[in-house]
C-alpha cells in the first residue's frame, strides 16, 4: 500500500535535486528537460503530483533564458507523461481520461480542481496536520523537516526553501 506514493515523491524530489544542482553551474537545457522528465514521470506514478510538478517547474523557468528552459521542461514533462497517456488510450479509449474520473465513492471530490486538489481550506488543514490521525500526530518528523527548511532558508538557499515549502 502507497508505493506509488513512495515512487511520485521520489520523483519529483529528483527533478527538484537536479534542477538545484543544475543551479549551481552554468545553465544547461538537458539538466531542465531531465527534471521534467522525472516531474512528469512522478506525475504518470500518482496524478495529484501535478501540482508540485508545476510548483518544480517554476523553480526551472527562474532562470534565463526563461523560454528555453520552459520548452525543455515541457518537453521532459510530456515524455515523462506519455506512459500514462498511453494507458488511458489503451484503457479507456481517450489519453485525456484518468481514472480518477471513474473513482468509486464521492465522484464529485475529485471532480473539483486538479484531480481533487483545490483551493486550500484552514479548517482542513488543521484537520490533516492535529486530529488524531492527523500528519503532526502520527508522523511527528515533519517538524523537524519544517525546521530543516528554516535552516535552509537562513542558510541562503531563500527560493529553494520556499519552492521546497511549496
Amino acid at each position: 500500500m502507497l508505493f506509488s506514493h513512495v515512487l511520485s515523491t521520489t520523483l519529483a524530489f529528483a527533478a527538484f535535486v537536479v534542477l538545484f544542482q543544475e543551479r549551481r553551474g552554468p545553465p544547461r537545457l538537458a539538466a531542465v528537460g531531465l527534471a521534467g522528465l522525472l516531474a512528469g514521470l512522478a506525475v504518470t506514478a500518482e496524478f495529484p503530483v501535478a501540482l508540485v510538478g508545476a510548483i518544480v517547474g517554476l523553480y526551472a523557468i527562474a532562470r534565463r533564458p526563461v523560454l528555453a528552459r520552459l520548452g525543455a521542461y515541457a518537453v521532459g514533462a510530456v515524455v515523462g507523461v506519455l506512459p500514462a497517456l498511453l494507458f488511458n488510450l489503451w484503457a479507456f479509449g481517450n489519453p485525456l481520461m484518468f481514472s480518477y474520473a471513474n473513482v468509486v465513492g464521492d465522484q464529485e471530490a475529485n471532480k473539483r480542481g486538479l484531480f481533487g486538489v483545490s483551493a486550500p481550506d484552514f479548517r482542513t488543514l488543521v484537520e490533516l496536520l492535529f486530529s488524531p490521525i492527523g500528519l503532526l500526530v502520527l508522523t511527528p518528523v515533519v517538524v523537524a523537516g519544517a525546521v530543516g527548511l528554516v535552516l535552509v532558508y537562513l542558510r541562503g538557499h531563500r527560493f529553494e526553501a520556499v519552492v521546497a515549502g511549496a
